[in-house]
C-alpha cells in the first residue's frame, strides 16, 4: 500500500509536459493546450508535420497557440514547401485563412509568414491591402505593409501609398520601411531602381498632410530628395486626440465627469476615442440615455475608420443600447453616403421594424464601397427570414444580382446567403466559372448547403482541401452514415489516397479504418 501511495504522489508531482507521451504529433491531439504547445516546436517539417501544424493553425480554440504555429510558418526554411506535399500553393492558402483569424496577434504573424513563404498570389495581395487599410490592430497594419512588399514588389506601390495615410506613425514608418524595400531589391540596375523611385514620389502626389511628412522622410535619403515630394505645410495633428476637459490626465478626466450632474453631449462624442477604458464607458453610458438621439449624429464619424482605437466599436456598442430608439439616425446616415454609416444603418433597418427605410435600399447596389454593398446582402437575407411568402421575391432578386457584382467579398456574401436560405437553385443558377470565382470556405460552405450531384462532383474534385472535405461530408449526410462509405467507387479510392490528412480521414469507412489500424502506412496521428 506505501508503495503505491508513493507512486501515486510520484505521478501527481509530475509536470504536465512530462506527463506527456513524447511524441510531437500524438501530443498536438492533445486537450491540454500547454502540451499542445510545446509540440508546436517539436514536430518535424515534414509532409506529415506540415498538416499537422495546419490543423491546428486553423483549427486550435487555442489563441496561443494559432500564434506558434504561425511563428513555426514563418521560421521555416523559404524551401521547404518546394519539395511538396504540402505544396506553396497549398501554405498560400493556409495563411490566407489564417489571415482572417478573429485574433490580431495570429493576423500579424500570419502577415511574417506569408512575407517569407508566399510568391505571387493575387488573393493574398488584396488581403494584405485591405488589411493595411483596415485592420483594427496597427501591429496587424504594420506587419501588412511588410509582407505586401514582400510578396508583390511593385506592384504593391498602389496598396502602400494608401497606407501612408495611416493615423498611427508606427504604421506610417512600416510602409516607409516597405516602400524603401521595394526599391532596394529593385535590379542592380541605377536607372531601375531611380523609375522605382519617381514611380513611388509620383503615387504620393495626391497625399494628405501627415503622408506627404512621410514620403518626405523616405525621399530625404534618396538622390531626388525633398524637392520631388509636394511641400508639407502646417502641424499635424494626433487624429486621435480626445477633448480636453482641463486636465491631461485622463482618469482625473474621468473623476469630474462621474460628479458632474450634467454634461453637453457634444463634449462626451469626442470621449468615445480616448484610451482610458472608464472614461469612455462613461460616456457612452451617458450618451446612451440622452432624450434626443439626433445630438449623437457626429458619432456616426467615428464608424468610418477602424484604424482609429476604441471609437468605432464602442459607437457601434453604444447604437446597439440606443435600439429602435436609434431611427431618428437612419435618415442622416443613409443620406451621407460614408460606408460605415450606411452599414450601421443597413443593420438597423434588417433588425427593427424599419418599413420605411426599404425604398432606399435598391441604391445603395451600386454603391461604390463593397462595404456597403456587401452589407445590403445580409440586410436582404435577414429581411427574406422575415418576411417569407410577402415581400422576398425583391430581396431574392437583389441578392441574386450581387452574386454578378465585380467584387469577390459581395459575391461570396450573395452566393451564401441564397445557398443557406436553400434558393440557391431556385434563383441562380451558379455555373462552373461562378462557382470558381468564390473562395474555398465559401466553395466549401455551398458544397455542403447545394445537394446537387454536380455540385459534389466540382466539391471532391477541388483543388482546395477544405472543399474536397467538404464533398466527402455531403456523400456522407446524404446516406445517413457519416462517412465515406457511400461515394463512389472511384472517388473513394482517390480521397483514401489524398495528400491532406483531412480527406482521408473523411473518407474512412470500417473496412479502410480497420486495414490503416492493422498497418502501418498511414503516419498521420489524426488519420489513426
Amino acid at each position: 500500500m506505501t508503495d503505491a501511495n508513493t507512486r501515486h504522489r510520484r505521478s501527481r508531482s509530475r509536470s504536465r509536459i512530462e506527463a506527456g507521451c513524447g511524441e510531437a504529433l500524438v501530443e498536438l491531439l492533445s486537450p491540454d493546450p500547454v502540451l499542445r504547445r510545446y509540440a508546436v516546436d517539436a514536430v518535424e517539417l515534414d509532409a506529415v508535420g506540415l498538416y499537422a501544424l495546419r490543423d491546428r493553425l486553423l483549427c486550435d480554440p487555442h489563441g496561443p497557440l494559432r500564434v506558434a504555429v504561425a511563428e513555426r510558418l514563418a521560421r521555416a526554411a523559404h524551401g521547404r514547401f518546394d519539395a511538396g506535399p504540402p505544396t506553396r500553393d497549398e501554405a498560400a492558402c493556409w495563411l490566407l485563412e489564417a489571415l482572417h483569424d478573429p485574433l490580431p496577434s495570429v493576423r500579424e504573424v500570419s502577415c511574417r509568414a506569408v512575407a517569407r513563404q508566399v510568391d505571387r498570389h493575387v488573393e493574398i495581395e488584396a488581403r494584405l491591402a485591405h488589411l493595411l487599410t483596415m485592420d483594427p490592430s496597427w501591429r496587424t497594419r504594420r506587419a501588412a505593409a511588410r509582407a505586401l512588399a514582400a510578396v508583390a514588389g511593385e506592384g504593391a506601390i498602389a496598396g502602400l501609398i494608401a497606407g501612408l495615410e495611416d493615423p498611427f506613425w508606427r504604421v506610417r514608418h512600416g510602409v516607409v520601411q516597405a516602400l524603401g524595400l521595394i526599391v532596394s531589391r529593385a535590379s542592380q540596375d541605377e536607372a531601375e531602381r531611380a523609375r522605382l523611385r519617381v514611380k513611388i514620389l509620383a503615387a504620393g502626389a495626391h497625399l494628405d498632410e501627415a503622408a506627404r511628412a512621410a514620403l518626405a522622410y523616405l525621399a530625404s535619403g534618396w538622390p531626388e530628395g525633398e524637392d520631388e515630394v509636394p511641400a508639407v505645410l502646417g502641424i499635424i495633428e494626433d487624429p486621435g486626440a480626445g477633448l480636453d476637459l482641463g486636465d491631461p490626465d485622463p482618469a482625473v478626466v474621468t473623476a469630474r465627469l462621474l460628479a458632474a450632474s450634467a454634461v453637453d453631449p457634444a463634449d462626451l462624442v469626442p470621449l468615445l476615442a480616448e484610451s482610458h477604458v472608464p472614461l469612455r464607458e462613461e460616456a457612452a453610458r451617458r450618451l446612451a440615455k440622452v432624450d434626443d438621439p439626433t445630438c449623437l449624429l457626429p458619432a456616426l464619424a467615428w464608424l468610418e475608420d477602424p484604424r482609429v482605437p476604441n471609437a468605432p466599436a464602442i459607437v457601434r456598442r453604444l447604437l446597439a443600447r440606443l435600439g429602435h430608439r436609434a431611427e431618428p439616425l437612419i435618415a442622416a446616415a443613409l443620406d451621407s453616403g460614408r460606408p460605415g454609416a450606411l452599414c450601421w444603418a443597413l443593420a438597423w433597418i434588417a433588425d427593427y421594424a424599419g418599413e420605411r427605410w426599404h425604398p432606399r435600399l435598391p441604391g445603395l447596389a451600386s454603391h461604390v464601397d463593397e462595404r456597403v454593398r456587401a452589407a445590403l446582402v445580409v440586410a436582404c437575407r435577414q429581411l427574406i427570414e422575415r418576411e417569407r411568402g410577402q415581400g422576398d421575391q425583391r430581396w431574392a432578386g437583389m441578392v441574386e444580382a450581387a452574386t454578378r457584382d465585380s467584387s469577390p467579398v459581395v459575391r461570396e456574401a450573395a452566393t451564401l446567403a441564397l445557398a443557406e436560405l436553400d434558393m440557391l437553385e431556385v434563383t441562380c443558377n451558379l455555373d462552373r466559372r461562378g462557382y470558381a470565382s468564390l473562395g474555398p470556405l465559401a466553395r466549401a460552405r455551398v458544397a455542403e448547403l447545394t445537394s446537387s450531384a454536380e455540385m459534389q462532383a466540382l466539391a471532391l474534385n477541388d483543388p482546395d482541401a477544405r472543399v474536397r472535405l467538404a464533398g466527402v461530408r455531403l456523400a456522407g449526410a446524404h446516406s445517413g452514415t457519416g462517412d465515406g462509405s457511400q461515394l463512389d467507387p472511384s472517388h473513394r479510392r482517390r480521397t483514401l489516397a489524398d495528400a491532406d490528412p483531412w480527406v482521408r480521414g473523411a473518407s474512412l469507412d470500417l473496412e479502410a479504418a480497420i486495414s490503416i489500424l492493422l498497418g502501418d502506412s498511414e503516419r498521420d496521428p489524426s488519420v489513426r
